[in-house]
């Protein structure tokens, strides 16, 4: 898989958890127990920690091809520097920010690691041309935040103390889902961004063999 390929989910992804993290944790957890103001608290975390979404995806790219070039110990030696990173960033945070400084750590310390792999890993790697083309990057990053902007608003009209007791919120909590990820799918066709362009073509490939035959035996 190319980066282009695996963050054409992991961008919109990451941009929905941010953007709508507390109605998607009130419709999931807000019952017993669990309060409002807990809601609150975990989506903030899941916010800092879904912004390490596109570096634990780009690691995962990136690992492999150490491997196919022979070298099985940076990314060893990219891990460890990373979890020293982690958990030097996750006790400091911590102190004065709790649960949600671990977070930080967590995601600071992916990206360290990410940036660290790619440092030692372009040398090698730069006669096959850019990872990730800008125009790219613009093609996904713009559609995605255009969707998180969205869910942003939409999500402000939403009454998320009552959880999944209200019917309302779960039209509202569909539409932000279904609704966040047709509009992203469409901007992204409507810029001619290669990898929709590339799921537009499976999703009719699909409704072809789905497709009842034309005519039948009399």
């Amino acid at each position: 898989l190319t980066f282009a390929a695996t963050q054409y989910t992991i961008l919109p992804a990451m941009v929905g958890l941010v953007a709508a993290g507390e109605a998607i944790v009130a419709m999931l957890y807000l019952h017993g127990a669990f309060t409002h103001a807990d809601v609150r608290q975990t989506a903030q975390t899941l916010a800092l920690m879904a912004l390490g979404m596109p570096a634990v995806a780009a690691v995962r790219v990136m690992v492999p091809t150490f491997y196919a070039f022979g070298d099985a110990r940076s990314p060893v030696w990219a891990a460890a520097l990373s979890l020293g990173v982690t958990g030097a960033l996750g006790w400091w945070l911590s102190r004065r920010y709790e649960v949600q400084g671990l977070a930080a750590g967590l995601t600071l310390g992916t990206w360290f690691q990410a940036g660290l792999l790619a440092l030692w890993l372009r040398p090698r790697t730069a006669p096959l041309g850019p990872w990730f083309p800008r125009e790219t990057l613009l093609r996904q990053g713009g559609p995605a935040l255009a969707m998180g902007l969205c869910a942003y608003v939409l999500q402000g009209f939403g009454a998320w103390e009552r959880g999944p007791f209200s019917a309302a919120n779960w039209a509202l909590f569909l539409t932000i889902v279904i609704g966040g990820a047709g509009l992203y799918f469409a901007l992204t066709l409507l810029l001619r961004e290669a990898q929709a362009q590339h799921w537009l073509a499976l999703l009719r490939r699909l409704g072809r063999r789905l497709r009842p035959p034309a005519g039948g035996p009399a």
